[in-house]
């Protein structure tokens, strides 16, 4: 071989050689690469999950503290249980984090996505030693580009509130700091419209007091209507509309505020003005029952749910639905 090829081969082979510790193929592809370095936002929240006893959420001025107490999970200055779905949902976003996506990592990155320390929702998650086992601050949502009739994707910078890099990740949420949004009022929430039997409303004030009955299945073609009043007498035919109108406002219902303990029940009724109605409601063989109040402020009356050791506050538009007089609910009413 010529000096002059021997030259050129020696030059290739340096050139290979470069480029091989350069793509590092024994490592995989760029893709496989990528993978491989990701790794789980809070490595050990999978295997301490189950012993978390703790929760506070911090947002601007509010925060919300939940309890594990007396086997359940407590809204602490409510006094009151909390929505375990949406305490699940906080749970299993903080377990689908990763450190795909990093998009700074010098502190004075942390103003410009709203991860800095007081700024955005910090969500610390501890045992029941104290010991921190998640502590996460969520920040600005990306801006999403809503012009293009494409659906948009939530995404929100994050970090770890012990760390100073910067995530952005589709899986998280940014949960409410305010503690009335995490107590569990929803009173009929796992009642599914058809499993509803019947309502009867008391009217201790204007005398629209009915009860509306479903109508067998086989006897709605016969009676013409899925629904029928029978009280006041005599029974007939109501609305469709009407009755199923009722059913979703009763399994939509959800309290505005939980005030507090209820008291004495013959002093909570002289102070909030108990019964101004009363109302039943069958599912499943069994009846919830709940009455409301005198005005508690502009826009919310007083509630009581019988069984539960609370008074509860609900809004005028819920209780406007409520109370449908007869003559709204029969056939010939039709829409209003």
């Amino acid at each position: 071989m010529s000096k002059r090829n021997r030259m050129l081969a020696a030059g290739a082979l340096v050139a290979w050689a470069l480029v091989f510790l350069i793509e590092q193929p024994w490592r995989g592809d760029a893709h496989a690469r990528t993978e491989a370095a990701v790794r789980s936002l809070f490595p050990d929240f999978a295997r301490q999950r189950e012993g978390i006893r703790h929760v506070e959420i911090r947002a601007g001025g509010s925060s919300t503290v939940l309890d594990w107490r007396n086997d359940r999970w407590w809204v602490l200055d409510k006094e009151h249980p909390a929505d375990l779905r949406k305490l699940v949902q906080v749970v299993d976003m903080i377990g689908r984090l990763d450190t795909r996506d990093e998009v700074a990592a010098a502190p004075e990155s942390h103003t410009l996505y709203g991860v800095a320390g007081g700024e955005g929702t910090r969500i610390t998650l501890s045992d029941s030693e104290g010991a921190i086992v998640a502590d996460l601050i969520v920040g600005s949502l990306r801006k999403q580009d809503v012009t293009t009739g494409q659906n948009p994707v939530l995404e929100f910078y994050l970090r770890r509130a012990d760390r100073s890099a910067v995530h952005l990740s589709g899986d998280a949420i940014s949960p409410s700091a305010d503690s009335i949004d995490w107590c569990e009022t929803r009173f009929l929430a796992a009642v599914a419209p058809e499993e509803v039997e019947w309502v009867r409303r008391e009217d201790f004030d204007g005398g629209e007091s009915w009860r509306v009955e479903r109508v067998p299945a086989d006897q709605a073609e016969v009676f013409g209507s899925t629904w029928k009043i029978t009280e006041p007498a005599p029974e007939r035919a109501a609305w469709d509309f009407a009755g199923d109108s009722l059913v979703y406002t009763l399994l939509d219902l959800q309290a505005s505020d939980v005030a507090g303990r209820a008291g004495d029940p013959a002093e909570d009724a002289a102070l909030y003005g108990f019964p101004t109605d009363r109302f039943h409601v069958s599912a499943r063989g069994n009846v919830l029952r709940f009455e409301l109040g005198k005005v508690a402020r502009e826009g919310h009356r007083w509630m009581r749910v019988e069984g539960l050791p609370y008074l509860y506050t609900l809004r005028d538009f819920d209780i406007s639905q409520l109370r449908q007089p007869v003559a709204d609910m029969l056939p010939e009413a039709g829409p209003r």
